[in-house]
């Protein structure tokens, strides 16, 4: 095989790559922009990827997008406000978007195998499972947060604080973990 064609092989993958991760992200956060709807909340604006470099607006709703479209939010107004159930149900919605969509994608790759519906598949479950992870700034912690109401215990900024820098590290041990081991 020649360089150019080593290149362009290469160009080719990183791009499936690229447009799978993009895809699935893009799936994960219109799902909190549904759960966001369906609580009568006004979406601001959602990103896609970082860093972002370019912006547009579809439907009225502002977006971001950015070259590596591993990291994605949705900015919703008066998060802030908002009773946990209602933070909880609307971060529980990216990550059961996610595995719905895992499991649509495998279901065909079952009924009709194909090697990319069936890496898109395992990836949207991995994107669940990644979210649900109960520190922030993943979408598990507002889950965890309220599940924590319930029993008398109310977490304080400062350690929410020192929690995202461990959900920061827990994302670094993710990628190792995969990178090394091919997944868990």
């Amino acid at each position: 095989m020649s360089y150019v064609d080593f290149f362009l092989r290469l160009v080719l993958a990183l791009g499936m790559v690229w447009f799978i991760l993009f895809f699935l992200t893009l799936i994960h956060e219109y799902g909190h922009v549904a759960a966001s709807d369906a609580l009568k909340l006004k979406a601001e604006k959602v990103v896609i990827g970082w860093p972002v470099v370019f912006h547009v607006t579809i439907g009225g709703l502002p977006h971001g997008f950015g070259l590596l479209p591993v990291v994605g939010y949705l900015k919703v107004r008066g998060m802030d406000k908002l009773p946990l159930v209602k933070c909880a149900f609307l971060a529980a919605a990216g990550p059961i978007t996610s595995v719905l969509l895992g499991a649509v994608l495998l279901f065909f790759d079952w009924a009709y195998p194909s090697w990319l519906v069936g890496i898109a598949g395992h990836a949207s479950l991995t994107l669940a499972a990644l979210n649900i992870v109960p520190l922030p700034p993943f979408d598990g912690w507002p889950v965890c947060k309220y599940v924590l109401s319930r029993f008398g215990i109310n977490v304080q900024d400062s350690t929410q604080q020192v929690l995202t820098f461990f959900g920061i590290a827990a994302v670094g041990l993710s990628i190792l973990i995969i990178r090394n081991f091919g997944g868990l």
